[in-house]
């Protein structure tokens, strides 16, 4: 899977005629994305929406080294999540390429109308890869070892909502984005979970913690499948439970990071209580997201709640150690842990004080490099632990089943 990722947020900038210089844009504290020079301009008709995109693995070690069409568009959010596109553009992504830097231009008779403060348009920027017959994935054409059934999947992204407002000067007019408070640092994923559409911030910059990661989005979309092979994963899993909505369930994450996996089970399983946990760098990022999709659980039983807590317990104060400690857990999991070898200790350490005899513990990964083998091995030996079930989620993604022996 590859992410399509902002590296730079869309801003607008006035289109200078060939003599001027370019528009420089920066951010402000209260979410406007404005030029640097605005005071100075000469008022033009022509106004441009800009952004730069790049499409990178989760951890953003790699880059997609390919052909694809990738597409910007412009959207209103109208009522009843109906959403219709403004303007759209689409350019080519080749190998090599780290940056694809996108220019749409925008009528000054559409920008009056988005501007309009009486009828105010909340409007969001969406980038997603085209995949048509023109399409090379080039890195499957040079791995024999990859099946023919292998296939890429570029995960969309969009903008956070914001409004566009104008300012009028004796001699200039100033177009800007304006973001609600600091969704300027944010942008958001859609996923479906059923007939729902699970929404998901992640934030910009380099903090991986506060990203999505593919594991999460690949268990959710196993888990949401009506298929023989999600009833079986679900059979294994909780073996001697009623598998309905009316079987309430406690469920906590190690490490939920934005949230995906956690917010989705809530949805998935309607009556449980489901806590997240994580250190407390990733408990803006999680609580945002459970409050965006509160609407979604709403007249649900569901219990939804994050924690901050470290796997190195003796830090954590006592009550904290209370919550994970003294409840009996149905399900422990851990999605996308495996790539710190350094932490592998202390997760084992943690769950060998939650674990009980009707516990199950799923742990879902990823296969990055051989040092993960040593988790395994960990379980087995101090947590006497075995896999009962295992399930192939992606062509190098897996999802255990761990119960104690």
């Amino acid at each position: 899977m590859y992410h399509i990722r902002f590296l730079k947020v869309p801003y607008l900038s006035r289109q200078s005629s060939p003599s001027k210089k370019g528009l420089y844009i920066s951010s402000t504290a209260n979410g406007v994305v404005k030029p640097k020079n605005f005071h100075q301009r000469k008022h033009s008709s022509a106004v441009l929406l800009h952004a730069v995109v790049t499409l990178t693995t989760d951890l953003g070690e790699s880059f997609f080294y390919g052909e694809v069409n990738v597409r910007l568009s412009l959207y209103q959010d109208n009522k009843d999540n109906y959403e219709s596109i403004l303007c759209t553009k689409t350019k080519k992504w080749i190998p090599g390429l780290r940056a694809l830097p996108f220019e749409i231009s925008i009528s000054p008779n559409l920008l009056e109308e988005l501007a309009d403060l009486k009828n105010v348009k909340h409007l969001f920027v969406k980038a997603e890869a085209i995949i048509d017959s023109t399409f090379k994935d080039l890195i499957n054409d040079m791995d024999e070892s990859k099946t023919s059934d292998c296939r890429i999947v570029f995960l969309p992204i969009a903008s956070c909502n914001f409004n566009i407002s104008k300012t009028k000067y004796s001699s200039t007019i100033d177009w800007s984005i304006k973001y609600k408070n600091d969704d300027v640092r944010y942008v958001i994923r859609h996923l479906s979970i059923g007939h729902k559409k699970l929404d998901l911030l992640e934030q910009t910059g380099e903090n991986i913690e506060r990203h999505l990661w593919d594991c999460g989005v690949f268990l959710v979309d196993h888990l949401v499948r009506q298929s023989r092979t999600t009833m079986d994963f679900l059979k294994s899993l909780l073996p001697d439970r009623e598998l309905s909505n009316k079987c309430p369930l406690q469920i906590i994450e190690l490490g939920s990071g934005c949230g995906t996996v956690g917010i989705a089970l809530s949805i998935i399983f309607p009556t449980s209580k489901i806590l997240l946990t994580d250190l407390e760098s990733a408990e803006d990022i999680c609580k945002r997201n459970i409050a965006l999709n509160h609407s979604k659980l709403r007249a649900r039983d569901t219990s939804v709640s994050f924690l901050a807590f470290d796997w190195k317990y003796e830090t954590n104060p006592p009550h904290v150690n209370d919550m994970v400690f003294n409840t009996t857990w149905d399900i422990i999991i851990s999605c996308d842990c495996t790539y710190n070898v350094d932490s592998f200790e202390m997760l084992t350490g943690v769950l060998t004080m939650m674990t009980t005899p009707q516990s199950k513990f799923l742990l879902v990964h990823k296969e990055r490099h051989e040092s993960e083998k040593l988790i395994f091995e960990l379980l087995q030996t101090r947590n006497k632990m075995f896999i009962e079930k295992s399930h192939q989620l992606a062509v190098n993604a897996r999802a255990d089943i761990w119960s104690l022996a």
